[in-house]
């Protein structure tokens, strides 16, 4: 082999090399990821089990982001994948946070470099606190991830009220008026006038009695 074709061939070598390893990456903290949520789901809130586990998975993560500089799941039906690498495939377990996340329609979720411990720990303490809701109460998770605002965890949620239209929600700010509303902050039906987005936030008194009638339903 000339010289040329050699330093070709250890150049595909080491780019071979350097893609199994960002695979291997990938794999791992997805499944870090769901042992962190599944200890969480398991013990009681504040257990060592499950704060250990979300310590390690934030361990790993912030080492992820600090290499590649965001960690971003993109959620299909059956099928969960990142950076093109498929992550897992078949029906969802019910109970596990990525059935919660696709169950409420969260389409992509991403974690940026800068995110905290406390923002993972809140985010399974979300998922925890809706991991049970039937199918019919769609929304009340996505509204939760909404409120918290998370800095350094976006997502995109499809828009359960509108069908097809999606919007991002974690980036998106609830107006105080009318006259402080902004083109982008207009969620718009597919037909008719736009609605004023402030409706559709429950209040938390609103929000008991929701969860209180859910109960109600199904104790019956």
């Amino acid at each position: 082999l000339s010289e040329r074709e050699g330093m070709e061939k250890t150049d595909q070598k080491l780019e071979a090399s350097s893609a199994k390893q960002a695979s291997d990456e990938i794999h791992t903290l997805y499944a870090h990821l769901l042992l962190a949520g599944k200890n969480v789901f398991l013990y009681p809130d504040g257990h060592g089990n499950s704060l250990s586990a979300v310590r390690r998975f934030h361990e790993k993560l912030a080492s992820f982001l600090q290499r590649h500089g965001e960690f971003k799941i993109d959620i299909e039906k059956d099928r969960v994948t990142c950076r093109g690498e498929e992550l897992a495939t078949g029906p969802f377990e019910e109970g596990t946070p990525i059935f919660t996340l696709f169950r409420d329609g969260i389409q992509w979720i991403e974690f940026s470099l800068g995110v905290t411990e406390e923002e993972i720990r809140d985010l399974f303490a979300l998922m925890k606190r809706y991991k049970l809701l039937p199918l019919e109460s769609d929304g009340d998770f996505v509204t939760a991830l909404w409120e918290k605002r998370f800095p350094h965890i976006q997502y995109e949620a499809a828009d359960i009220f509108f069908g097809d239209q999606t919007a991002d929600m974690s980036s998106y700010v609830n107006p105080e008026s009318p006259a402080d509303m902004t083109e982008g902050d207009v969620l718009t039906e597919s037909l008719d006038d736009p609605i004023d987005p402030a409706w559709l936030v429950l209040t938390d008194g609103e929000r008991e009695t929701l969860q209180t009638m859910i109960l109600a339903e199904e104790t019956a």
